[in-house]
């Protein structure tokens, strides 16, 4: 039956994946691809479901380049054919992970995430016999995952699931071809700057590994999901077989919690060994701590205490240093400073070439993006004395949204001068 669907589509099959695929397009992000393929979404669909039918499908090489925050690593962004293929095996993928993932794990799941993965571990923190706490981190994680046992895995779950015997067979058949698919060895396109590729160690590059059995692209719709599931088997070993109470898991940080440093060690020996064993992953030989629960933990991007929690020291020097940018730009009426930041998006030539408005919205976001952060935590104050002390020319055009600092609005009566239209100025100024 399915060596005849695999030559001849089934018609009603095919309408459906059409739908499911188009829906997909629906749900992903803009981008310059979803732009240029906009009146092409049906016939995209249809040729893509009529190449999965027929297993004549084939990723397309991917987009390399680097990015700079949160932090300097390279990505592989599919082509957009690629991504809708890729968020309808994620479609169908998410509710049987679901069911096998236990409640201590937080990454690319709905309902969870960073801030409640560290509320998570601050109820853990707090928990009488939880009085030290062990981190873990895994080394390269998404350059060394391996590619056999992340395809065993995979299809053991289509196995187990109520899926139709097609359904099941298209989505083996594209989870082996994405898995396998070596994001490196096709001429991919090189977009951005080439010489922060450059500045990536070796042992962060995709393309230094073996990636004909290990390593999953960052970048791909799936590998995010992928490489959460990859690690399903050892939370269930150490909340079953080392019965750790206190346990919590963000992708490949790890954070075990206990009454005693021996206890932690003799997990962190076990811990070890199984992901050697079974995973073919090993620990970051600079990133496990084993620490009083009092002392805190540096813990996604916080420092986190048992009643609370503050943002990393270099979060607020990064704030302090965009805070000092931008006031150097407003005082220079418009020409960019020689030191722009190495990173971000001040980092780049065209948002000094936009109108002043542009720039000003510009700093509004980045402001507002770690004030998030800081309202995430307990920094009232901070936040007060980074406005009163930090903001200078910026108090001009920007104000708080509330006495806690919250957030920041620009001026209300900001107008554009119809004179000089990159600048702004005041209604009792502005001309008639």
């Amino acid at each position: 039956m399915t060596k005849r669907l695999i030559q001849y589509p089934n018609l009603k099959y095919h309408h459906q994946l059409s739908a499911e695929l188009l829906h997909c397009v629906t749900l992903s992000g803009s981008s310059q691809q979803k732009s240029a393929n906009a009146l092409n979404f049906p016939t995209v669909c249809c040729d893509l479901a009529t190449q999965i039918l027929t297993n004549t499908y084939h990723p397309k090489p991917h987009h390399h380049f680097a990015i700079t925050e949160p932090k300097l690593r390279e990505v592989y962004a599919p082509d957009f054919s690629d991504r809708i293929v890729q968020m309808w095996v994620a479609l169908q993928f998410t509710p049987m992970m679901e069911k096998q993932l236990i409640n201590d794990t937080y990454a690319n799941r709905k309902g969870k995430g960073t801030l409640a993965a560290i509320c998570k571990t601050q109820k853990c923190m707090r928990q009488p016999h939880h009085s030290w706490g062990l981190q873990l981190d895994i080394y390269s994680y998404f350059n060394c995952i391996n590619k056999t046992t992340l395809i065993k895995q995979l299809h053991s779950l289509i196995e187990r699931s109520t899926l139709s015997p097609l359904r099941k067979w298209c989505l083996t058949t594209l989870t082996t071809l994405i898995v396998q698919h070596d994001a490196t060895a096709q001429p991919n396109h090189k977009t951005g700057k080439q010489h922060l590729l450059n500045k990536i160690p070796n042992h962060k590059r995709l393309q230094f590994q073996n990636t004909r059995h290990t390593g999953l692209p960052i970048g791909s719709v799936t590998s995010q999901l992928f490489g959460n599931f990859y690690l399903n088997n050892l939370d269930h070993y150490i909340k079953h077989d080392l019965n750790v109470k206190g346990y919590v898991r963000y992708m490949d940080d790890l954070l075990l919690l206990a009454d005693s440093p021996e206890k932690l060690q003799h997990w962190k020996i076990q811990v070890e060994h199984y992901i050697h064993s079974n995973l073919y992953l090993k620990l970051h030989p600079c990133k496990i701590q084993i620490s009083p629960v009092n002392n805190g933990f540096d813990y996604l991007g916080f420092r986190v205490y048992p009643h609370h929690k503050h943002i990393r020291k270099s979060t607020i020097d990064s704030l302090k240093s965009r805070l000092h940018y931008f006031n150097t730009l407003l005082t220079s009426k418009g020409s960019a400073p020689k030191a722009k930041p190495t990173r971000g998006l001040w980092s780049k030539k065209d948002i000094h070439q936009t109108p002043f408005y542009t720039q000003l919205k510009a700093m509004q976001s980045t402001i507002n993006s770690y004030y998030g952060l800081l309202n995430q935590a307990n920094h009232c104050k901070l936040r007060q004395s980074l406005y009163h002390y930090h903001f200078g020319e910026l108090k001009r055009y920007l104000l708080p949204n509330n006495a806690y600092y919250e957030h920041f609005t620009i001026k209300r009566g900001l107008h554009f001068n119809k004179t000089t239209p990159e600048d702004l100025c005041w209604p009792e100024t502005q001309d008639a």
